[in-house]
């Protein structure tokens, strides 16, 4: 027997990878966003999930990177997160290639490399003061359904 469970809603997935990594909610959500957007693409090899915008995260948390396009660092973190998945073979190439070039055109869409406001950070502040009971609960299934 199998369940199939929906994607969590945008604003939960930026609430548990802020949760997680310790990025403020405002970076985590440029994140969030290309992780959406790309799954929502459908040019994958593996859907990817709000695990490789945490993990995307707690990388750009630890090593100070900025979720820009201008940052290397973190252009090249965030398309091993989303492309680690797909097989190195002769043909897998050319794939390979055309994931990287959409990937780059959402990086370039969603990280605007503008830094944090004072008005982000004091949302972020509130948003970690309030309760993240529904945190743990998935979106409804008017979200993209997994693949």
């Amino acid at each position: 027997m199998s369940i199939d469970l929906d994607y969590y809603d945008r604003e939960t997935e930026i609430a548990i990878c802020a949760a997680r990594s310790g990025l403020l909610a405002p970076q985590c959500a440029k994140i969030v966003d290309v992780v959406r957007e790309y799954r929502d693409s459908g040019d994958y090899d593996q859907a990817p999930t709000v695990r490789a915008a945490i993990m995307t995260a707690l990388v750009a948390a630890r090593l100070h990177l900025q979720p820009s396009p201008s940052d290397e660092r973190f252009v090249r973190v965030l398309l091993d997160m989303l492309q680690s998945k797909i097989a190195l073979t002769r043909q897998a190439r050319e794939r390979r290639a055309q994931q990287h070039e959409v990937l780059r055109g959402l990086i370039e869409k969603h990280c605007d490399g503008r830094a944090p406001t004072m008005a982000d950070v004091d949302h972020a502040m509130l948003d970690a003061e309030a309760p993240i009971a529904d945190v743990g609960q998935p979106a409804s299934s008017t979200e993209g359904a997994g693949q």
